[in-house]
């Protein structure tokens, strides 16, 4: 459950204490790549990036400078990399405003998770989903994705809402291993990408700028009705490329499947199909029909209406055959 805090409060004392890109650090960056240390009495951040990332672990340094004893330092990595570095922040009383809102006690084991809630996200803006996007962002060709698999589908449908508040539309897609486990993410759409960024440019680090370079847009008409509109992976991958409307889409579809069926190589698939199934179900049917017939004479009121329409074409043919001779020797005069 969430706590129940008073955020008018919170907001009133975080500005007090803590200028405005710490706040954003601090909310952006627990929901990222910040570890949020709460096994003392109080509060401490531990910040750890990769090797490449050393000039935006530094910048952070500088950004909580009031609360760092030690400057950033090289580590050996346990994962993926051979190094790291990273550094700490000191443990404060300020920070405790993180395990309030931020984090929950898991019951079982007794550690403290991350557990993006509406309290948290009421707290969250573009600076500090600025440094979210820094820490666990990236761009899918011309959209933002936000690589929160860290978080559930419930977790995730809030972060969304958040984000959908400050003017973004976007879907949460799930991503499936092969070993069978899943995690989510989200993704903004393509004017939401833009949107995001160019209001987000101006707090993002030199070293990082590069997830701000989205691909010049390209132009296509659509094949259907002719309407300008901007090019997609999808249209890339289509034949006919259609805009949004139902009618333009549901035509692409057929002038598409009518290609792929003129195709030699698959009318002639169609027809080995058909003729398996044909031949594969004629001596079946065939049999099934004989044995219909048999079951039908064994019947006596069956057999007997057979055996009377047999007596009847048998005289039926005797007149006809009789009717003949006396047309030919005349004795019809």
């Amino acid at each position: 459950m969430e706590n129940k805090v008073n955020l008018q409060e919170i907001v009133k004392k975080l500005k007090s204490e803590f200028t405005e890109e710490q706040i954003a650090l601090a909310l952006g960056g627990a929901l990222g790549d910040t570890s949020v240390d709460c096994r003392n009495k109080n509060v401490r951040f531990v910040y750890k990036h990769g090797i490449k990332q050393k000039a935006y672990c530094i910048f952070k340094a500088n950004v909580m400078e009031d609360y760092v004893k030690t400057p950033p330092k090289k580590v050996k990595n346990g994962g993926y990399g051979t190094f790291n570095i990273g550094f700490s922040t000191v443990t404060n009383s300020k920070f405790n405003f993180i395990r309030d809102i931020c984090v929950k006690q898991n019951p079982q084991t007794g550690q403290w998770e991350k557990n993006p809630n509406q309290n948290w996200m009421a707290l969250m803006g573009l600076h500090a989903f600025s440094f979210y996007f820094m820490d666990d962002g990236s761009l899918n060709g011309k959209r933002v994705r936000f690589n929160s698999h860290a978080y559930t589908w419930a977790q995730n449908t809030v972060i969304l809402n958040r984000l959908e508040e400050l003017g973004f539309s976007g879907k949460i897609y799930t991503e499936r291993k092969k070993d069978g486990r899943k995690f989510y993410f989200i993704e903004l759409n393509t004017e939401s990408s833009r949107n995001f960024l160019n209001k987000t440019r101006k707090y993002a680090h030199s070293d990082l700028i590069y997830k701000w370079d989205l691909p010049e847009l390209k132009y296509i008409n659509c094949a259907i009705c002719g309407q300008r509109m901007v090019e997609t992976q999808y249209h890339r991958q289509s034949k006919y490329p259609s805009c949004s409307k139902p009618s333009c889409k549901k035509r692409a579809r057929k002038l598409a499947k009518r290609d792929y069926q003129r195709k030699p190589e698959n009318r002639a698939r169609r027809l080995k199909k058909r003729r398996e199934r044909y031949y594969s179900n004629h001596e079946e049917v065939r049999r099934k029909k004989r044995e219909y017939e048999r079951k039908r004479r064994q019947d006596p009121e069956v057999r007997a209406r057979i055996n009377a329409n047999r007596r009847a074409r048998r005289k039926r043919k005797k007149a006809e055959k009789e009717l003949l001779i006396n047309m030919e020797s005349g004795g019809e005069k």
